[in-house]
């Protein structure tokens, strides 16, 4: 598949991770591409399982009308592609819940996309006052994309200072002192929040939220440009805000 030797690759990424403090890894796998024998399916299996990809996908390769790779020989069975992709999937689970735990205590920025839809769905029939359902903040972290990546459960209730504080961390700009504070709004879909990452379930994440970074994601674009002086396209600062603080 013309793809650059192992050893090179694997240089590459110990390289970038050991200059990009906080670098999450994303790549996707094709599973039973013609030729791929078990040993080199096995050999992609301990490359994974060592790189421990933050994020990554595998789908079972599918021989399509018109490309080369659908008339080369030694094509692998289609059970044998499934279970290919079937073990670098489960791997990768494992992986990705190991990572969603090593974020239990550490602040992270979320992006709040909006309500989890299901909620959306039972409100007015739930419990609660005339039958109404609180709904649940949904959002996602610097490293995760919308539709396809895990999520982060965005708690109502803002964490105070002296909560902060006694976990060691600096004072926020925002959030009063006191124990938790439900009078104070919650974080709204479009905002940009810092929040504490208190628990992981599986991939997921339940933070609280601690101060907002932005009123909306175009206002985190702006702040960035305008620190960095550049005043030029809005690409650049994401690829900024991409890296991990």
């Amino acid at each position: 598949m013309n793809r650059p030797p192992a050893a090179h690759t694997r240089t590459l990424l110990d390289t970038l991770r050991a200059r990009i403090p906080g670098l999450a890894l994303r790549t996707t796998f094709i599973s039973g591409f013609p030729g791929e024998s078990e040993e080199a399916h096995a050999e992609l299996v301990d490359f994974a399982a060592t790189m421990a990809f933050e994020r990554m996908g595998a789908f079972a390769y599918s021989p399509e009308d018109g490309t080369p790779a659908a008339l080369y020989p030694e094509q692998v069975d289609a059970g044998a592609r499934a279970a290919r992709r079937d073990e670098l999937v489960s791997l990768q689970q494992e992986i990705g819940a190991r990572f969603a735990e090593s974020l239990v205590g550490t602040e992270v920025d979320v992006l709040i996309d909006g309500y989890d839809e299901e909620e959306d769905e039972d409100e007015g029939e739930g419990e609660g006052e005339g039958g109404a359902r609180r709904r649940q903040l949904i959002g996602r972290t610097q490293w995760d994309a919308p539709d396809v990546d895990p999520l982060a459960f965005v708690s109502p209730e803002w964490l105070c200072d002296a909560e902060r504080r006694e976990r060691g961390g600096p004072p926020s700009s925002s959030s009063p002192s006191g124990p938790f504070v439900p009078s104070r709004p919650p974080p709204t879909p479009g905002m940009m929040v810092r929040c504490l990452v208190t628990s992981a379930s599986l991939f997921d994440l339940e933070v609280t939220p601690i101060e907002v970074v932005a009123d909306s994601w175009a206002g985190v674009e702006g702040e960035e440009r305008e620190r960095s002086g550049s005043g030029g396209a809005a690409g650049a600062s994401s690829r900024e805000l991409a890296t991990a603080r």
